[in-house]
């Protein structure tokens, strides 16, 4: 009889303990994991909205150029460093870095004049004198690339768009950034990138 009950008693223990690690080492994996995918408002102020720290990690790289993070340290802001090489020159925003908007930010958008404001300086290394900002709404149209002029000290640099109306379908909306290349590589680094709506919505034509 004791022979049986003793693999009970330690069978249950054993059970309570492997649950709990478990959970532990589900958990574990969170709570280090980086944002990734669309940016979102969620349940923030989508018509005056800042992407900055760890949601620069929902950059996507795209095809062409590479793209460095640094992590925030002892005070220092989460930053992400964008690098294009002259033979990688693209005109089509989706190749290279963007950041690609949820539906509720597009629905928020549409039909609104937006302010795209992006705060970048040239890198150290390889610094870019200039970079091109390009927001797109995929087939019902885009900013095209605004210039702006960069220096070594972090600066914000915006301009006004006038998204367009969408249909039901709704694509999903892209902000591409990067680097003016004129001869071999350059680099540009963003700290954050704010959207803000400004005045009511266009009526549909």
């Amino acid at each position: 009889m004791s022979e049986r009950s003793l693999p009970d008693q330690l069978f249950f223990p054993i059970v309570v303990l492997l649950a709990v690690t478990m959970v532990v080492l589900a958990l574990r994996p969170f709570a280090d994991r980086k944002p990734s995918g669309p940016v979102s408002g969620a349940g923030r102020d989508a018509l005056n909205l800042t992407i900055e720290g760890d949601e620069l990690y929902r950059f996507v790289a795209g095809t062409v150029g590479t793209l460095d993070l640094v992590d925030a340290e002892g005070g220092n802001p989460t930053l992400i460093t964008i690098s294009l090489e002259a033979r990688e020159a693209y005109d089509t925003p989706l190749y290279g870095p963007h950041l690609v908007l949820e539906a509720d930010l597009e629905r928020n958008y549409e039909g609104r004049d937006l302010e795209i404001t992006v705060e970048a300086r040239s890198s150290e290394e390889w610094g870019a004198s200039a970079m091109e900002v390009n927001y797109s709404t995929g087939r019902f149209g885009e900013s095209g690339w605004e210039t702006f002029n960069l220096t070594p000290d972090f600066k914000s640099y915006s301009f006004i768009y006038e998204v367009p109306h969408t249909d039901s379908s709704m694509g999903h909306d892209y902000l591409a950034i990067r680097p003016v290349v004129p001869e071999k590589q350059r680099s540009m680094t963003v700290r954050s990138i704010r959207l803000r709506g400004i005045g009511d919505k266009r009526p549909r034509e």
